[in-house]
């Protein structure tokens, strides 16, 4: 007869981080991220704006960026101070 144990299951989660998809913004939205993100991280502005590696990458994968939450925020509050607007 086959001996028989038993296993303890342990299930653990991970913490869902909710993220905005660019591709889904309004062209208004778009304007105020991208301001933002021009404001507080140049470096990445550059970077996403001249990096012709990740174009291609974007384009043969049909990606598109997604941010989180928080940082989306971020960059859209910052975004309205610049432009001036309370979308």
């Amino acid at each position: 007869m086959a001996e028989q144990y038993r296993v303890k299951q342990l299930v653990k989660t991970a913490k869902h981080i909710r993220t905005i998809d660019t591709a889904s913004l309004s062209p208004e939205r778009k304007k105020l991220l991208w301001a933002g993100i021009k404001q507080l991280e140049p470096d990445l502005a550059e970077m996403l704006q001249l990096d012709i590696d990740l174009k291609q990458i974007k384009t043969s994968m049909q990606a598109s960026l997604h941010f989180s939450q928080a940082d989306f925020d971020r960059f859209t509050k910052a975004g309205r101070l610049i432009i001036g607007e309370t979308v």
